[in-house]
């Protein structure tokens, strides 16, 4: 039986998914081998580090939980999603069992990045210091484009299953949307870290002064620093703007591309596990971030009454 011309058509518009997914899943294999991250104090050698390193060093630190949420999330999630991506893009799976694992792989894609924030965290507090330096790898990039690659394919193949079909209008919550967006600036704007130490200088880092410090550092920092703007600063805020819009198909969009609670819990481990390097206190900025995380959700819960 020859087949349909529209479906010959579809198939030749998605060959770019085939083509993606196989250079994100390359990208993935060089991001396990490939350095992150180089750090250099004084006094002592320079350090390098990568995805299993980092694993190592917390395990070694005791600190399982965390070790098992980075090879959970920055190591064995992208190779899973990217199965399940290629298999529904090759139609290996009936149209019900195809959506509720896309449905699953899209929930989660976004904390592959927990790691990256991490690094990123880390470069901020260090940029400008004498004692102690960091500077972003190859590694770094190269996982970045890895995981967003597989997010884009998520997205089109979500797409053309009908799972991110609109919903009906969510209910606006003027005061509140208004009110979420105002704590989200501010949030972004304030320090949110401090450097606690006599020997290193007192920076005070902010998500805005963050993101503009990895652009003034090497090319590998660029796409790190482009990350945070966007998905830490732009994607909350433009999902509160569509929602107060009452697009309901442009709050998804943006919602599923927010990740300032993946930046809240790369903080949490950072205070936890990062302080070793950079001595640090939490500043009011913090305060902020997890008030501005509270209120997108109840502006969320708001909307669905």
């Amino acid at each position: 039986m020859s087949e349909e011309p529209g479906a010959r058509t579809t198939a030749r518009r998605e060959r770019w998914i085939g083509a993606a997914l196989a250079t994100s899943f390359a990208l993935n294999v060089a991001a396990l081998f490939l350095p992150f991250l180089e750090t250099d104090a004084v006094l002592e050698n320079p350090k390098l580090y990568s995805l299993p390193r980092s694993v190592a060093l917390m395990w070694d630190a005791g600190l399982y939980a965390l070790a098992g949420l980075v090879v959970a999330f920055s190591i064995l999630f992208p190779f899973a999603k990217l199965y399940v991506l290629w298999n529904v893009w090759r139609g290996r799976y009936a149209p019900q069992r195809a959506h509720e694992r896309l449905a699953f792989v899209e929930r989660f894609g976004k904390w592959s990045l927990l790691d990256v924030f991490i690094v990123c965290l880390l470069l901020g507090l260090t940029g400008g210091q004498f004692f102690v330096d960091a500077r972003a790898l190859a590694g770094l990039p190269c996982f970045l484009a890895a995981v967003l690659l597989s997010m884009v394919c998520g997205e089109a193949l979500a797409s053309r299953a009908g799972l991110h079909a609109p919903s009906l209008p969510a209910r606006r919550r003027t005061f509140l949307l208004w009110l979420a967006a105002g704590v989200h600036l501010a949030a972004v704007t304030t320090p949110f870290l401090a450097i606690d130490s006599f020997w290193l200088s007192s920076n005070r880092v902010s998500v805005t002064s963050m993101a503009h410090s990895l652009f003034q550092l090497d090319w590998a920092a660029w796409a790190p620093a482009v990350s945070v703007a966007a998905f830490v600063v732009a994607a909350p805020l433009l999902a509160l703007l569509a929602r107060g819009q009452g697009s309901a198909a442009w709050t998804a969009r943006f919602s599923r591309w927010s990740m300032l609670d993946v930046f809240l819990l790369a903080l949490i481990v950072y205070l936890i596990e990062g302080k070793s390097f950079v001595p640090t206190r939490i500043a009011e900025g913090a305060y902020w971030l997890a008030g501005a995380m509270a209120l997108s959700l109840l502006a969320r819960r708001a909307a669905r009454r």
